[in-house]
Parts: structure tokens; sequence; C-alpha cells
């Protein structure tokens, strides 16, 4: 059970303030808690791994359903409550370490991920986890609703970009629920949206080399309202030589006119294969 006075207490019995540096707002709603836990639907074979326990209102409960939880905390001033709050418990473990540096390959050969990231860092968080996509069976996160908003957006759709189709490529995405600011110790600024991904056994993108996709895709995306051949010029493909990009582009099945935002992902990754620096 979570709730502010539970959450209050834990704080100050540990000499603990939330670090707005580390964007750190604890989740004091116990109805968003069991939501995201159920959304989650660990069991006891599962292995699941937390990014960012805090004082542990999501730990606790996943600690109930998983077989083996593993949590990675960065703030050593929460460990001390982190550990009290778990005190039944045996089977988890923590590990004092940024996200950014794990190495989600060693946790399991499918695990579930689930964490309320931190808004400052929740791009490259992402972009880490797809990168261990065959390690992960999926993924439920919270995160800023801006952010969320383009990780579901479709061609066309304001938002659409290397997130929306990262996680296109590798997942099937929906919105478990949407989160107000006042449901978390101290308030939120802005309104957060919990996602659930189901990794995909394979990318849904036919391509050679996965790294060159996604280079590709971000500099086609980089001017945004320019067309295609206007796009890849600028970002130097060919030397910047109009007439060999509008080729290539054409060879790819692709318009020269076309704007990088408004294409599917297997037309960028169509692109990407006859774009090979």
């Amino acid at each position: 059970m979570m709730n502010k006075n539970i959450c209050l207490n834990l704080c100050k019995v540990s000499g603990i303030h939330p670090d707005k540096n580390l964007g750190q707002n604890f989740l004091i709603n116990q109805q968003v808690i069991e939501d995201i836990v159920d959304s989650v639907e660990a069991g006891p074979e599962d292995t699941v791994v937390e990014i960012g326990c805090g004082i542990g209102a999501l730990t606790y409960e996943l600690c109930a359903e998983a077989g083996q939880l593993i949590g990675i905390e960065l703030d050593k001033r929460v460990l001390p409550a982190l550990e009290s709050r778990l005190s039944e418990y045996n089977n988890y473990k923590i590990i004092n370490q940024d996200v950014l540096e794990a190495d989600f390959s060693s946790f399991g050969p499918k695990i579930k991920v689930v964490g309320n990231l931190p808004y400052y860092i929740t791009t490259e968080i992402m972009k880490r986890l797809f990168t261990y996509h065959e390690y992960i069976s999926d993924i439920t996160v919270m995160m800023q609703t801006e952010v969320a908003n383009k990780v579901v957006a479709k061609p066309g759709q304001d938002g659409y970009g290397l997130m929306s189709i990262m996680a296109a490529n590798y997942g099937e995405v929906e919105v478990v629920t949407n989160v107000d600011g006042s449901n978390f110790f101290p308030p939120a600024p802005v309104q957060s949206t919990v996602l659930h991904i189901r990794i995909l056994d394979k990318p849904r993108a036919v391509t050679s080399d996965e790294q060159h996709l996604f280079r590709f895709i971000k500099d086609a995306l980089l001017l945004r309202r320019k067309t295609l051949l206007n796009s890849l010029a600028a970002a130097g493909y060919f030397g910047g030589d109009k007439a060999q990009i509008q080729e290539a582009i054409v060879k790819a099945g692709v318009e020269p006119s076309a704007r990088a935002e408004k294409l599917t992902l297997q037309q960028l990754a169509d692109l990407a294969e006859v774009f090979k620096k």
C-alpha cells in the first residue's frame, strides 16, 4: 500500500527529500500503482527489471507477483528505505547503477521491464531498451505525456519521429492510463502516461543494418518540413548531389518530393538500403 502519508513518513524516517536533478517524483496513488502492475502481468516464472525504484511504491507490489525482481536505482540515499520496505521479500536484488550503463542482456533471456522514467532522460532510456530488444519480452513505463504521444504517433501525425519509428519497429504499443501530476510527491509539473510495449519476436523492418537504418531515419527527419530530396542533400548523402539522391530515392520506390515524416517504417527501411554510405 502506498499513499502520500506513507511516502512522507518513509522520506522523513530515512531523511530523504526528492531530488529534482534526478527527476524524482514518487508515485503515491495506489490505484495507479495497481494499474501498472496489472499491465506488467508478471508471474512466478518472470524476471522483472525495474528502472528507478525510488522508495519502492512499484517495487513492493512487483515483488509479490514476480519470480525475481531486479531494481536499478542510481540514488544511494533511498536504498535503506527501499530495503526496509522490501524486508518481507527475498526475491529481489537492487543494483546501484545508472540505467544508461546497465547491460540488460545480463538479466535473463526474456525480461519484463517496468519503471517510472525520469523525464529528462526518457528518450535515452527508451533507445537503450530497444537496443536490447532480443532480451526483453515487454516494457511497461510511465513517461511525460508529450513524449508518450511521440511514441504512439503514426506517419503524418504530430510528433511522428525516431521514437515512433523505433517503437513501431520493435513492438506493439498501447496506452494503459494517463496520470495527473497530483498523483506524485512532490506533484509533477506535467501529465504522465503509462505505455505497455509488447516486444515482437522479430523487428518489422527488413534491413541488413539496423544501426544504419536509424542513423538514416534521423538524417531524413532532421529538416521535417523539407522534401526528402532536400533533407538528404542537406545531410550530405552522395556529397549533396541532388541528381544522384533523386535517382536513389526513385530506386527505393519513393517520390523525391515526399516528406520523411509521412513515410512508413518499411519505406524508410527501403530508402536506407540504397543510401548506405
